[in-house]
């Protein structure tokens, strides 16, 4: 549930109802497939690692499919990325190609961002109802949706400069070097898209407040202790 103020006619979420809303989505699409990846890379080795992470997204993602609940985009993206990961190992078994993996599903993560736009069904917004607590109503709003197409086309043009440049400094430099300087790479592309993206919530929270007050069906909901 939702704790939710109202100043005027906009109503102000706090950091406690952001942290309700979110953190079962992260902890079910994040945190499990690391913990479970972290625990099998270490006791039966890299393969099982990956076919593990992969399980359990798969797993979650067909849970919400047969029990009719919404799929939420952190999910789907890291369904992705580990789908990339295991199919490069199985069909490579190259070292580089295991440092290069990375690219590929940034790439194939930037695609589905940009494919979103073009059908008309944003992957920022499923990603920002993951995260935001308005009710699905709000993310219907004409005003919503034109943000978060532009905001999609943003996230795919800044994946795939994080793409293009991950991939000149592993052909570039060597892989301790590369190891070193690769999280310079997200400060670079990915850093200044998250920016946008929270700058133009806030604008767009102040601009249409009025609008999004009145898709809300329930004035005021409070956090259970």
């Amino acid at each position: 549930m939702v704790e939710e103020r109202r100043e005027g006619d906009s109503p102000i979420l706090t950091v406690r109802a952001f942290a309700a809303h979110a953190s079962p989505t992260i902890i079910e699409g994040t945190l499990i497939p690391l913990v479970l990846f972290m625990g099998l890379v270490h006791g039966v080795g890299l393969h099982a690692a990956l076919w593990g992470s992969l399980m359990w997204s798969y797993g979650a993602l067909a849970r919400r499919a047969v029990f009719g609940r919404r799929i939420p985009g952190i999910l789907l993206l890291s369904a992705v990325g580990v789908t990339f990961r295991l199919a490069t190992m199985v069909f490579t078994g190259s070292a580089f190609l295991f440092f290069f993996q990375p690219v590929l599903a940034t790439v194939g993560t930037a695609a589905l961002f940009a494919i979103s736009v073009v059908a008309g069904r944003p992957l920022a917004a499923r990603l920002g109802a993951d995260l935001v607590p308005l009710p699905e109503s709000a993310w219907s709003d004409p005003c919503v949706r034109r943000l978060c197409r532009q905001l999609s086309a943003v996230w795919a043009a800044a994946l795939l400069a994080n793409a293009g440049l991950t991939a000149w400094m592993l052909v570039r430099f060597s892989v301790a070097d590369f190891v070193m300087l690769r999280p310079t790479v997200s400060i670079v592309t990915t850093l200044p898209a998250v920016v946008a993206s929270v700058l133009a919530g806030q604008a767009l929270m102040r601009r249409s407040g009025a609008r999004l007050v009145e898709l809300h069906t329930i004035p005021a909901l409070a956090v259970a202790a």
